[in-house]
């Protein structure tokens, strides 16, 4: 019976028990293999990870190269810059100065013009009161000669006619004494008039004396007005070519902002496509809140998150973080745990450090002195990472804080 039951199902129990294990043995190998192959498939996506972490190292690299090139020419057309500006304020301080003194020596001018001019007037009055001081003169002059040479002449007749017709001896000595009055009188009309004539001669010679002085005092000025003149123009045409020549420098000193931003930018790119690598990398601590970070220094805020007037170009631009001012050296600290994925000269933010803290948020800190920390670099929350500088386009020694969430910039009070 049981031959025949074995020969019906073809297998015996000794026979079922050995495929049960055979089973087992190829399920065991497939999830071995299965392992292996999983194994493979994250070692493979591990390599490829690093792979693209390396490229986009090496890329990263070829931008900071880039930017330091790109800084070092905007520093140097800069400071080019500069040098123009302080040529042309000076030479703008010398052409006022050279106008100033035109104008005051033209003023000069016709203040003499002026002078002059009520000299002349005066003049031709003095000469026209002597003409008739003269001619009053001459004719007091004439009278006086009639009468003494009639004296002379008939002077016995003169004297007998006045005795008779005298009544008495006292008519007598009054007409005597009558006639010789009027020939005092003449006299002294005669001098009074000689010493007005003098007195208006004199006059005229003093005004002539100060014309002369005016007319040498207006050659004078003249010449001044003719060297200051000149000097006016030779350094308006040179503050012009000074201007056209600082104009043609702002044109590469903006065509290198241009480029060192977009620079810049595509560094940015090259960061946040690491940042997104690195997402997947479980060792580092992410931040979990967004309130998670700490103040990085100790200081007082200078210049908020927003749109502001750039201290440095003078125009209204936006701000993408905070500044905090501090004592130059003073340590700046990681505001979160995470790993370096930036830390070197990076353009206008001068010498920085960028820590990625997973979940897309990453952290930069800029203008610094010294850096402590290098690419790749894990560090933890409240560790020094840096120290307080004044690189990159700096006024002073101060810390330039971002917050990034996305590669996009968020007003860091808000996470601190």
């Amino acid at each position: 019976m049981e031959n025949k039951v074995r020969n019906e199902t073809g297998y015996g129990k000794s026979e079922r028990f050995n495929f049960r294990a055979l089973l087992a043995v190829i399920a065991g190998l497939l999830l071995l293999f299965l392992s292996c192959a999983a194994r493979g498939d994250a070692e493979e996506e591990e390599g490829s990870r690093a792979e693209r972490l390396r490229r986009l190292n090496t890329k990263m690299d070829i931008k900071k190269k880039l930017i330091e090139q790109s800084q070092s020419r905007l520093h140097y057309e800069k400071f080019r810059l500069s040098v123009v500006n302080q040529r042309e304020q000076d030479l703008s301080g010398q052409l006022k100065k050279t106008e100033s003194t035109l104008y005051e020596v033209e003023e000069t001018i016709r203040n003499i013009k002026d002078r002059r001019y009520r000299l002349d007037l005066e003049l031709a009055q003095l000469k026209r009161d002597i003409a008739s001081l003269e001619r009053e003169l001459l004719v007091k002059q004439k009278g006086m000669r009639a009468r003494l040479k009639e004296m002379y002449i008939n002077r016995e007749s003169s004297y007998f006619a006045v005795i008779l017709e005298s009544e008495n001896f006292s008519d007598f000595v009054n007409r005597v004494e009558f006639f010789q009055r009027i020939m005092k009188g003449d006299t002294e009309l005669i001098a009074e008039v000689r010493a007005e004539k003098r007195k208006i001669e004199a006059e005229k010679a003093r005004q002539e004396a100060v014309e002369a002085e005016l007319a040498s005092l207006e050659v004078e000025n003249r010449k001044k007005q003719s060297y200051f003149g000149g000097l006016k123009r030779r350094r308006g045409e040179l503050l012009g070519a000074v201007k056209q020549e600082r104009e043609q420098i702002a044109d590469n000193v903006y065509e290198m902002e241009v480029l060192t931003r977009e620079l810049e930018q595509s560094l940015q790119s090259l960061i946040r496509e690491a940042q997104a690598i690195n997402e997947n990398n479980s060792t580092k601590a992410p931040i979990r809140s967004e309130r998670n970070f700490l103040w990085p220094l100790k200081g007082f805020i200078t210049s908020n998150y927003g749109y502001r007037v750039h201290p440095i170009r003078g125009s209204v631009i936006f701000h993408s973080g905070i500044d905090i001012a501090a004592m130059y050296g003073a340590p700046i600290y990681a505001t979160a745990s995470g790993i370096v994925i930036y830390s070197g000269w990076y353009g206008g933010y001068g010498n920085a450090v960028i820590i990625d803290h997973g979940n897309g948020y990453s952290s930069l800190y800029g203008h610094c002195s010294s850096l402590f920390v290098g690419k790749d670099q894990r560090v933890t929350q409240g560790n020094i990472i840096s120290s307080v500088g004044s690189t990159g386009m700096s006024t002073g020694p101060h810390l330039h804080f971002e917050i990034r969430q996305n590669g996009v910039p968020v007003d860091p009070r808000s996470r601190l």
